[in-house]
Protein backbone atom coordinates (compact mmCIF):
# COMPACT_ATOMS: atom_id res chain seq x y z
CA UNK A 1 0.00 0.00 0.00
CA UNK A 2 1.42 3.65 -0.64
CA UNK A 3 3.14 4.82 2.49
CA UNK A 4 4.02 8.30 0.99
CA UNK A 5 2.71 10.13 4.01
CA UNK A 6 3.43 10.08 7.19
CA UNK A 7 2.41 6.77 9.90
CA UNK A 8 0.70 9.36 12.35
CA UNK A 9 -2.26 10.70 10.26
CA UNK A 10 -5.41 9.13 10.40
CA UNK A 11 -6.19 8.08 6.93
CA UNK A 12 -10.71 7.60 5.96
CA UNK A 13 -11.48 6.23 3.08
CA UNK A 14 -15.87 5.65 2.37
CA UNK A 15 -15.21 2.34 1.21
CA UNK A 16 -13.28 1.03 4.12
CA UNK A 17 -10.03 -0.88 4.47
CA UNK A 18 -10.98 -3.32 1.57
CA UNK A 19 -11.70 0.14 -0.27
CA UNK A 20 -8.39 1.79 0.12
CA UNK A 21 -6.52 -1.66 -1.08
CA UNK A 22 -8.55 -1.93 -4.06
CA UNK A 23 -8.19 1.93 -4.44
CA UNK A 24 -4.56 1.61 -4.40
CA UNK A 25 -3.61 -1.09 -6.19
CA UNK A 26 -5.78 0.48 -9.39
CA UNK A 27 -3.53 4.02 -8.97
CA UNK A 28 -0.31 1.83 -8.92
CA UNK A 29 -1.73 -0.03 -11.94
CA UNK A 30 -3.35 2.16 -14.41
CA UNK A 31 -2.10 5.31 -12.61
CA UNK A 32 -4.53 8.40 -12.71
CA UNK A 33 -7.02 6.45 -15.39
CA UNK A 34 -8.06 4.71 -12.87
CA UNK A 35 -10.32 7.39 -11.49
CA UNK A 36 -12.29 6.14 -14.86
CA UNK A 37 -12.86 3.17 -14.06
CA UNK A 38 -15.75 3.44 -11.37
CA UNK A 39 -17.32 6.08 -13.86
CA UNK A 40 -16.68 3.24 -17.00
CA UNK A 41 -18.21 0.24 -14.92
CA UNK A 42 -21.30 2.65 -13.67
CA UNK A 43 -21.90 3.56 -17.44
CA UNK A 44 -21.52 -0.06 -19.08
CA UNK A 45 -23.77 -1.27 -15.74
CA UNK A 46 -26.41 1.19 -16.74
CA UNK A 47 -26.23 -0.05 -20.27
CA UNK A 48 -27.10 -3.48 -19.87
CA UNK A 49 -29.71 -2.70 -17.83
Amino acid sequence: MNTSISSQELVTNSGGLIGAYISDGLVQLFGSGAFFFPIITLIIGWAAV
